[in-house]
């Protein structure tokens, strides 16, 4: 008898999370490199379907000048990827306290895979299914402009209580989708931003930090909502007609593998004392303008979170010391990449062995400061 064989539908899948903070900021001289180092990459990994996350939209200016800058993003990214449908940025655009995450996604599907993709399409009534929809009904961009379209996707902003009195724009966007065509893999992606450590200075006090019970609760939020979402609860709008699916969870989590090496490369022994005596006496927030290493770098860098308290409390002459301070701190940075580069040099010239040996002690220098 006549065998019918299945042929497996295999697709490239890139998943991408990106703080885009600092491209919103200057978009002048971030927006097209970012978009050009995102379309070497889909061109390097040959991606059929990218799933875009950002965090932040919108920058640090997002309460006086809105999500003006969204609508750029968006163009850049489908003007470096002509050869992709894109979704268009899933963003809400209302910046109300109560419902604003400033978190952003953008998908794309290459031309010549997207009768492989379906959009799943939440119920909008109750009684009404939710279903998959193919790509092909839907004109590329799905969006037109940056927005939050209820029927393709669920977005939350963590409940107030989980970060104790304070307003956070942490959560979660959920969208689902069908990769394969009919049949194939059903996959729940959810773009994160966890809450963050309001004081570095508090998380390193003995003991459990408190941010990082309020991030493990958060993520057990978005846990449940899954859990919900697979066993066709209320939440779920509708399940998914494949009960094998994955969730995929990424964003920017917030968490510190090591937050105590981290604060002590920046700021040095001595600087990580001078801030907590001078957090004990106020109690306004350091901000840390200035980075560096362990070393004078450190040093520079504690110099500057203690004078930045100082500014914050009106000291005029501390403001002054804090930019003499970094203007010094710039120029031996300077003079050391010099010697770096001398240095460099005169190893490229050794032959080969020896360049070898030099590059092997340098390593062990550098893992000495590191300790």
């Amino acid at each position: 008898p006549a065998r019918c064989v299945r042929r497996r539908l295999y697709m490239r899948v890139l998943l991408l999370t990106h703080n885009v903070a600092g491209i919103f900021d200057d978009p002048d001289e971030a927006l097209r490199p970012w978009a050009d180092g995102l379309a070497a990459l889909v061109q390097r990994t040959r991606a059929d379907f990218i799933a875009l996350h950002m965090q932040e939209v919108g920058g640090s200016r997002w309460r006086t000048c809105g999500l003006n800058g969204a609508a750029a993003v968006a163009g850049a990214v489908e003007a470096a990827l002509p050869d992709h449908w894109s979704s268009g940025m899933m963003v809400r655009t209302d910046t109300a306290e109560d419902g604003f995450t400033a978190l952003g996604s953008i998908y794309l599907v290459r031309r010549s895979a997207m009768q492989l993709v379906r959009l799943w399409r939440w119920k909008e009534a109750e009684g009404a299914a939710g279903a998959f929809e193919s790509l092909r009904a839907a004109d590329g961009p799905l969006v037109p402009q940056p927005g939050l379209p209820p029927r393709h996707c669920r977005h939350e902003r963590f409940p107030r209580h989980l970060y104790g009195s304070t307003w956070s724009r942490k959560g979660y966007l959920l969208t689902r989708w069908q990769l394969g065509g009919g049949g194939g893999a059903v996959l729940d992606l959810v773009n994160v931003h966890n809450f963050h450590d309001e004081s570095n200075l508090a998380a390193l006090a003995a003991g459990a930090s408190t941010y990082a019970s309020c991030r493990q609760q958060a993520l057990s939020l978005v846990t449940a909502a899954l859990l919900g979402l697979r066993g066709g609860g209320a939440a779920g709008g509708g399940a998914a007609p494949a009960p094998a699916s994955a969730a995929f969870l990424f964003g920017d989590f917030n968490f510190r593998l090591d937050l105590a090496h981290a604060v002590s490369l920046l700021c040095g022994a001595e600087g990580l004392q001078r801030a907590r005596a001078v957090a004990a006496a106020d109690a306004t927030p350091l901000r840390l303008e200035t980075s560096g290493g362990s070393g004078e770098g450190g040093d520079a860098a504690a110099e500057g979170a203690v004078d930045t308290a100082a500014a914050v409390n009106g000291d005029k002459a501390a403001m002054a010391a804090a930019r003499a301070k970094r203007a010094a701190a710039g120029k031996a940075a300077d003079g050391a990449a010099e010697r770096v580069a001398a240095a460099a040099a005169e190893a490229e010239s050794k032959p080969r062995p020896q360049r070898l040996l030099l590059a092997q002690k340098a390593g062990r220098r550098r893992r000495r400061q590191l300790r």
